[in-house]
């Protein structure tokens, strides 16, 4: 088909328009979704129709705030203001709404806003633009009423496939790991040195495919839709209330300089909506089942979905099964979409084969046959963004890490643009201080390095952040603990990991091992609770069957250990820093055990107040002492040369008294110069000791340092200290 070049606003609406959907009218009733004659004989789903008040009021209090309203200019928090008043009545009109199974003409109005896709070349086609239907909120609520009906059912009865991870209780996690474990486990095979290239000739080869659904919610047809509810069993009532909630709707379109008339469309789910994804997923499940209906000899191939997201991974013993075997696949796959009316785009489809790193052979370039496909070397990919994580064929995961730093960076910019060291947000609220710059009164400013060894311990303690690597691995186990499945027995609540075999001539692989530590995670917290009620097992079953209840306990329990591995990591820092500086000075931050005391020293603190205190309690300040410790360099006096590496020398460790250490204990209780200021702090408390100072008297200390060290860094937030006022050494 021809480009056309859309020159005014009423072109471009129709082009846009066109684009997205292939059935609209200008009029109602153009096209009339076909209700099939139900057998009332057919077996049906328990799906209950009532409706009491507790459940719209948890879930108006789950409304999210901050959201765009629809055509009607009710917006979230509006309902959620009003709730007590609003309860009763949309209690009772919910109920008939179910009762009569019918969605009110209103609510299947909607606006549909055309925003820009990041990242494009161009933005002249019309697939650059992306749709956002903007839905009535109270027609949000009946919807998320209708879809936690249909949610349960789909638990209760397993209407989804295993390997659809859009369904409630799963998620892209579990869909990428499960991805990564089919991988690991093809190349578990052991090698002797011996054997060595013998026995990576035998490793299977791993092929990974990864399909594109055309405008999947936009393109599902309405009749084919009901259909398929009423073949899993769906009740006549809910069939009814869907057909209400997918006919007549109507729509306009908002283009960044214009907004078009009102149209009707007759395909498609309404994206925006609660109940849109579990009926894509319930409409798209057999897609899934097509996978392995025909299988190829000495090719297993492997299906993960999430939502309209779906992947191939063949695994034989070579590249060129793997791509005949995906070829078969595919093709059934067409078949399918055929009689569906789904449509997929080959162009935008991506393969990976994957390489084991002692592997040192070349890397396959084969490609299925498929149309559209074969010979497409832009389809060929040695790294893949799957489900938000970018997976390289060698799992090294430099590409993923890569991806992630960018991103980091990207927040990073944002957020310093809103906080400071010495403004913004105060400590206690993020829990974290981007303090880590330290300078003098000179045009040098002095920077350490947040991420040395020396100073990220104490800020993890004195923060009570856990290290980077305790906080990933307390995220991952908690997820594996979530997923492994649960059983009733005497001496486990939850399903044992399969391990390979002594036969099978197989490693076990790192996920297996980490799936085991998240056995012994949750065999953990059942034991936790079943202390907890003497014996219990009853009330154990109660949490451990509800999953929400089971999460909190997992998790909790993975915190003790995180906790417990971050007490070990810091008491092990002190005893080495304790062998490395014997004769040092001892700052108070490295005093104390692991836990929250240390941050509660920073409550109800201003932003420049808890720095100040941060840099005095870890002595990573900017006085003499650390300066010249760090090698940090001042400009000579009188220099007249400032870009010559003469004209600067070592910041000399002295105080401007004579003393030969400027540090926090000399300024705070020693220094002569400041005598004078050190009678107003003692004024203030009435005796000064540097414990209490830097510990329950830390507000003021901080204020006072702020006023009297006369650092750079705090000259903006100097006017707004206790001390501000006639400042002076004497």
């Amino acid at each position: 088909m021809g480009c056309v070049t859309c020159m005014t606003e009423e072109d471009k609406q129709k082009c846009l328009r066109d684009s997205i959907w292939t059935k609209t009218s200008d009029t109602p009733g153009a096209y009339s979704i076909r209700f099939s004659a139900l057998d009332s004989n057919r077996c049906q789903l328990n799906i209950d129709q009532s409706l009491d008040e507790h459940t719209v009021d948890r879930l108006i209090h789950k409304l999210p705030s901050g959201k765009a309203a629809g055509r009607d200019k009710i917006a979230n928090d509006a309902i959620k203001m009003v709730r007590p008043q609003l309860l009763k009545f949309l209690t009772c009109f919910f109920r008939a709404c179910l009762k009569l199974c019918h969605i009110p003409r209103l609510f299947r109005h909607a606006n549909t806003v055309i925003l820009p896709k990041s990242s494009k070349e161009s933005y002249d086609p019309p697939k650059s633009w992306r749709p956002i239907t903007l839905l009535s909120a109270v027609s949000k609520l009946l919807e998320k009423i209708a879809a936690e009906r249909l949610k349960k059912a789909a638990i209760e009865s397993r209407l989804l496939p295993n390997t659809q991870y859009g369904a409630p209780g799963r998620s892209t996690t579990h869909a990428v790991q499960d991805i990564l474990g089919v991988v690991y486990k093809s190349w578990s095979g052991k090698q002797t040195r011996k054997f060595k290239r013998a026995s990576l000739r035998k490793l299977n080869k791993v092929t990974m495919m990864g399909l594109d659904i055309s405008a999947a919610f936009d393109r599902v047809d309405p009749d084919k839709l009901l259909q398929v509810l009423a073949d899993h069993a769906i009740p006549d009532w809910y069939l009814h209330f869907t057909h209400s909630f997918l006919s007549d709707r109507v729509t306009n379109l908002q283009l960044p300089r214009s907004l078009s008339d009102l149209f009707y469309i007759y395909i498609g789910i309404p994206q925006g909506s609660p109940l849109s994804p579990l009926l894509f997923l319930v409409f798209a499940a057999p897609l899934l089942g097509e996978i392995n209906k025909n299988p190829s000899i000495g090719v297993k191939v492997y299906a993960f979905a999430y939502v309209d997201d779906t992947y191939l991974v063949a695994v034989s013993s070579s590249y060129e099964k793997n791509c005949r075997g995906l070829e078969i696949v595919h093709e059934g796959i067409m078949k399918w979409t055929t009689s569906a009316g789904v449509k997929f785009s080959p162009p935008k489809y991506n393969l990976m084969h994957f390489k084991c790193q002692n592997d040192t052979g070349p890397d396959c370039r084969l490609l299925p046959n498929n149309q559209g496909l074969k010979d497409n070397p832009n389809w060929l990919r040695v790294d893949v963004e799957v489900l938000g994580v970018v997976i390289d064929h060698q799992l090294t995961w430099e590409a993923h890490i890569t991806d992630v730093v960018a991103k980091v960076e990207k927040s990073l910019n944002c957020l310093r643009g809103v906080i400071g060291t010495v403004w913004g947000m105060i400590l206690w609220r993020p829990g974290s201080s981007s303090w880590a710059r330290f300078a003098r009164p000179s045009p040098t400013p002095v920077v350490l390095d947040p991420t040395s060894g020396e100073s990220v311990r104490v800020l993890e303690k004195e923060l009570n952040i856990e290290s980077l690597r305790v906080f990933l691995y307390r995220n991952m186990i908690s997820s594996r603990a979530k997923s492994l499945e649960i059983k009733r027995g005497p001496h486990s609540f939850v399903q044992g990991v399969q391990m390979p075999n002594k036969w099978e001539n197989l490693k076990p692989t790192g996920y297996q091992l980490l799936d085991q530590e998240a056995q012994w995670v949750c065999k953990s917290a059942a034991k936790g609770i079943l202390t907890k009620n003497k014996g219990n097992v009853e009330k154990l079953l109660k949490v451990w069957e509800n999953p929400a209840r089971r999460k909190a306990v997992t998790n909790q329990r993975a915190r003790q250990d995180a906790c417990k591995r971050s007490a070990e990591i810091w008491d092990q820092y002190r005893r080495e820093r304790s062998v490395r500086h014997a004769e040092r000075h001892r700052p108070l931050a490295i005093e104390g055990s692991w836990g929250m005391q240390s941050l509660l020293l920073y409550a109800c603190m201003t932003r420049a107040q808890s720095t100040m205190l941060l840099q005095c309690r870890t002595e990573f300040i900017g006085l003499n002492h650390f300066l010249n410790r760090i090698h940090a360099k001042c400009p000579l006096p009188g220099s007249p040369d400032l870009t010559s590496p003469e004209s600067f020398e070592l910041v000399p460790a002295t105080c401007s008294c004579g003393h030969a250490k400027q540090t926090v204990f000399h300024m705070f209780i020693e220094c002569p110069d400041l005598k004078g200021a050190r009678r107003r702090l003692e004024d203030k408390l009435e005796t000064v000791d540097f414990r209490r100072l830097l510990t329950v008297q830390g507000t003021v200390a901080a204020d006072w340092a702020i006023t009297y060290f006369k650092l750079s860094q705090f000259e903006a937030p100097r006017a707004d200290s206790h001390f501000s006022e006639g400042e002076g050494g004497d």
